[in-house]
């Protein structure tokens, strides 16, 4: 995945600064480091403070040692030129190397770095802390040797190359910028290796501390040596079987959920059918389908519903989305905890498929779907019987489609918003008889609560369907608008709360 490329990549650039500093040819290291994850150019950042610090400190004990032989404006030139030629080279190739792909960014998204980090980047400070905790808990369980003598090396290790201490602030960022500890910590993967590298300064210095006035220094470094190395070892196999069957439950539900699905895909959708998925890797692979992705990775039209807060209006906003694109999807592949309102709607959703894995370990939920759903927003409408009445200058119910079979009413109603309102109105549709008495109804959030009032915008088109007793006594249908909270119906121009319709 791209961060084990990250983490070989900023562990060169990390090497290159430390031998050689801030050079053209470092810069462009960090620079590949950041087209790989976007914490790259943040680690640069670093670099060039740390470059920077230095360059300060050298150019003081050089202006001290001038003393009054230089003078003052001679010493600001000097100082500029050399912070010139230190800084721009490597400033300038970073940029140009980063800029195409900022470039396309902000051009295609409007944003400058990678649509993935938008789509889970989020402030989440009340997340955070326990993510630290997993973070250190994870790093701990990898070689608790390591560990410990990762944190003692730190100070040794800052004195010869500050930057890697400092970077290893990287989860503390990451905790309160991610708000999911996705997969075994993948962000601060690239980590492990610096682990390793100040824990082997830690152990270098502890020989060397131990070996010190001793008659026979080699004799006894090598033995240190060797006792540290089978440490390492030793607490590198203290979690071996756990990972390798973590490992092997990965791998299986991976197959058993993404591949099974994107197979299935393969043989049973149309080769150009288009997929609303919840996960985009094996799918998408293995389907050959395009796909739309629901949680906006690469899917950045999608970021105005993805970025809301509540779950139910997430998917409402989702669905508003999805309906209006030049083509809405034909499928939607979803897990039901994230999806609940869409693929468990009694009026839109139809499962075709399911698939199911026993284990829990890294698969975001044990059960996938395949769903066609029947978007309720419409570019256009036509209904049969035109209604074209408008309650609370806000909803206007346009007309209706009426399939009476036997003594059961399909009825289907159009809506057009013609201004947002921040309600969730509910519609009443009651079945009257003769006398006016109401035998049947129905209450409920348009479209089975799929497109709740306060999500349409201006003239947008809504189909919004009921399936109704039609008992032989009835004779017309009454229907509005109501707030459930207050009860408040909304009124027509002439003061009347509802309408009332037939064949």
């Amino acid at each position: 995945m791209e961060t084990t490329a990250f983490a070989a990549v900023s562990l060169a650039a990390i090497w290159a600064f430390h031998r050689h500093g801030l050079r053209w040819w470092t810069a462009a290291l960090f620079a590949l480091a950041s087209q790989f994850r976007p914490e790259g150019h943040l680690l640069f950042a670093l670099a060039v403070a740390v470059s920077g610090m230095k360059f300060l400190w050298a150019e003081g004990q050089r202006s001290r040692g001038a003393g009054e032989k230089e003078s003052k404006r001679a010493r600001v030139t000097s100082h500029l030129s050399l912070l010139t030629s230190h800084f721009l080279p490597p400033l300038l190739t970073y940029a140009l190397l980063c800029a195409p792909y900022a470039l396309f960014s902000l051009g295609l998204t409007g944003e400058p770095l990678p649509n993935t980090f938008y789509a889970k980047a989020k402030l989440e400070s009340g997340y955070g802390w326990r993510y630290l905790q997993q973070t250190l808990w994870l790093h701990w369980s990898d070689n608790p040797v390591a560990f410990l003598l990762m944190v003692l090396g730190l100070w040794p290790l800052a004195k010869k190359q500050p930057l890697i201490p400092i970077w290893f602030a990287l989860p503390f960022g990451m905790a309160f910028t991610v708000a999911v500890l996705w997969h075994h910590g993948r962000y601060t993967l690239p980590l492990i290796p610096l682990v390793m590298v100040a824990a082997g300064v830690a152990a270098v210095w502890l020989v060397a501390q131990r070996s010190k006035g001793a008659g026979e220094q080699g004799s006894r470094g090598l033995l240190l040596s060797s006792l540290f190395s089978l440490l390492l070892l030793l607490g590198a196999s203290w979690h071996f079987q756990n990972w390798a069957v973590m490992l092997g439950q990965n791998t299986n539900e991976i197959n058993e959920i993404d591949a099974a699905l994107g197979r299935w895909l393969a043989e049973n959708t149309p080769p150009d059918a288009l997929l609303a998925v919840d996960d985009i890797g094996a799918i998408t692979y293995l389907s050959e389908r395009r796909i739309v992705d629901m949680n906006g990775l690469v899917s950045p039209e999608l970021w105005a519903a993805v970025r809301q807060p509540e779950r139910w209006r997430r998917n409402a906003e989702l669905v508003r989305l999805l309906s209006l694109a030049e083509q809405p999807p034909d499928y939607v592949v979803s897990f039901p905890l994230w999806r609940w309102e869409i693929i468990t709607n009694p009026v839109a959703a139809e499962e075709i498929y399911h698939v199911r894995t026993e284990t829990h370990t890294m698969i975001f939920q044990q059960d996938a779907y395949v769903h066609r759903v029947t978007w309720p927003y419409l570019h256009a409408a036509s209904p049969t019987h035109p209604t074209n009445a408008t309650f609370g200058q806000a909803i206007t119910l346009l007309g209706y489609d009426w399939t009476a079979e036997g003594e059961t009413l399909h009825l289907t109603l159009v809506w057009q918003s013609e201004a947002a309102v921040d309600t969730n109105y509910d519609i009443f549709v009651h079945v009257l008889n003769e006398a006016g008495d109401i035998i049947a109804q129905a209450d409920q959030q348009p479209v089975a609560s799929l497109a709740p009032t306060s999500v349409w915008q201006p003239h947008d088109l809504i189909r919004d369907p009921y399936t109704l007793p039609w008992p032989a006594e009835a004779t017309a249908i009454r229907l509005g608008l109501y707030n459930r909270d207050t009860g408040a119906r909304l009124a027509l121009p002439d003061g009347v709360e509802w309408v009332v319709i037939s064949e």
